[in-house]
């Protein structure tokens, strides 16, 4: 079973001493037999991701 729903669109974040350095955004746009594929978008160019999900470990 799936936790994260799909498709579905998360707001990314890194800070580094109390400053924002990366914002960026992360589409979900499917997630099959524990893959998981979509895109990041930081400055305006989608890269496509392709990875895993594990339930278990999340």
């Amino acid at each position: 079973m799936v936790s994260i729903p799909f498709p579905s669109v998360w707001g990314i974040h890194a800070v580094i001493a109390g400053k924002p350095i990366v914002w960026g955004v992360l589409n979900i746009n499917s997630i099959t037999d524990n893959r998981v594929i979509g895109t990041v978008n930081f400055r305006g160019t989608p890269i496509p991701i392709n990875g895993s999900w594990d339930e278990n470990t999340k």
